[in-house]
């Protein structure tokens, strides 16, 4: 296992969270997916990934952080990874519609 091996490496973390996650395991997703974000804040697929996982804890006030994150840095023009960009998509729009609720 690669974790083992090198465990700070974020993006060994991040892949092994998105199995857990692609897998039906995302309670157990959310450690390895913290790590990576924590080792590589500045990856937007990290703060994507990160905020969907907080999101199915019920760590909505986390992922509503997170996901305003990625509305900013997506809004200034950074581009997301075509196979995040529905990802990213649906957490700004939980994130514009809950600020719009408020």
């Amino acid at each position: 296992n690669g974790i083992a091996l090198v465990p700070q490496s974020a993006l060994l973390q991040f892949d092994y969270a998105e199995d857990l996650r692609k897998n039906g395991s995302p309670h157990d997703a959310i450690g390895p997916m913290r790590k990576a974000y924590e080792l590589q804040p500045d990856s937007l697929n990290f703060v994507i990934g990160l905020a969907e996982l907080e999101l199915s804890e019920g760590h909505e006030t986390e992922a509503l952080r997170l996901a305003s994150i990625v509305k900013s840095r997506v809004s200034n023009g950074e581009k997301v990874l075509q196979n995040f960009k529905p990802r990213s998509d649906a957490l700004i729009a939980r994130f514009t519609a809950k600020s719009s609720a408020e």
